[in-house]
Order: C-alpha cells, then structure tokens, then sequence
C-alpha cells in the first residue's frame, strides 16, 4: 500500500520510525493496532497542514506526544493515544514538564549566575533538545534575554555615579557609571520581568 504524503514529510517519517522502534516491546498484535492507529491518527490530524511548514507539523506531532511515551502507555494498559482527542495528552504526558524543561528554565534564567556564561549555555542546549517546545518557543527562550539574569545582575554591580562640586569653582564631576533615569528605570524593569516572563511562556508550552 503507497503511504499518504504526509508519511513522507521528514518530521513525520521521522516520528514514525521512532514509534517503530519503540513498539517492538508490544506483542505483534498490540504492536499493529498502535501503529496502524497513529498513522491514522496523524492523517487525520495533518489534513489541510503544509508539509512544508515545520512548526505546524511538530506542533501536531508534539499534540501527540514522544513515541517512547505513547509505547509506555500502551505497556501500562492506558488508552490509545488517538481515541479522544482531549484525554490523549493527558493520558500520554501528563504535565509534559519533565526534569530536562525544568532545568533548562533554570538554566535560562540564573545559569549565568550559577556558572558564569556557561550555565545559561547548559540550559540552551536543554532547551534546543528538548522535543516539548517547538522551534518558536525556543526561538524566544534564546533571544529574550540572553543570559537570562546575568545582564540585570551584572548592571547592578556597577558603582552607582556620585558626583559632586567643586567649592571653589563650582564644576561638578562625576564618577562611577550611571545613565538618565528615564532611561535605566525602564530598561532595568524589562531586563528583569523578560526572562521570568519567557519562564513563565516555556513552562506554559511544555504542558501542552
């Protein structure tokens, strides 16, 4: 039997290979029935998506959940993945937010802290493997902020400018770094809420 085209877009094909592999735990009979039913499943969901379009379909094969999950589920006698469209993800992954997404928010947020530069790189990297955000998401969590905290704490380390006047002369000099309040009050204010905010938009999107 020809397979539909979407079985050969990259992502899909991909999926399906995983869920091969996996289903080799499952007797034949069982193994049958769970592909069969997400290669139906997948035709249903894909209808009317751009193969081409990368984001949309790792959005729907992310709906699905992680083959490995789906093999797991079947092993623990819980139901099909595509039998109800609302109680799959939930039956599948629970939450979603498992130990890797949790440590790279962390990570994104005060790694640089922790390990200087190369912490908030150990929670790009978590973030960028990780199979629960799709590539906007990790799009954000990269750009906004790099270096999570680092950037505010860093500023905030700064000696304050002090200037003062001469008493003779009158001439006022300063030292020390600063920059106009209307300025640096906003700027400080967005450094610190961005990444709690991107935190908060992660966390959102691997429970989905």
């Amino acid at each position: 039997m020809t397979m539909p085209d979407t079985h050969r877009q990259p992502l899909v094909a991909d999926y399906l290979s995983r869920l091969d592999a996996a289903a080799y735990q499952l007797p034949a009979d069982q193994r049958a029935e769970l592909v069969d039913g997400i290669r139906e499943h997948l035709d249903s969901a894909l209808t009317g998506v751009d193969p081409a379009d990368d984001v949309q379909v790792r959005a729907v094969l992310d709906r699905l959940g992680a083959p490995e999950e789906i093999v797991a589920a079947a092993l623990e006698g819980a139901p099909p993945a595509w039998s109800t469209a609302s109680s799959a993800p939930a039956a599948q992954t629970g939450s979603g937010v498992g130990v890797r997404e949790i440590f790279a928010v962390i990570l994104l947020l005060i790694g640089g802290i922790i390990l200087p530069v190369i912490g908030w790189f150990i929670g790009l990297v978590l973030l960028w493997s990780s199979d629960r955000w799709t590539n906007r998401d990790k799009i954000i969590g990269t750009f906004v902020w790099p270096g999570g905290y680092l950037l505010p704490v860093s500023l905030g380390l700064f000696p304050a400018q002090v200037c003062t006047s001469d008493s003779v002369t009158g001439a006022e000099s300063c030292s020390g770094w600063g920059m106009p309040a209307w300025l640096g009050v906003p700027a400080l204010v967005v450094l610190f809420l961005a990444p709690l905010a991107v935190a908060g938009y992660l966390i959102t999107r691997a429970r989905r």
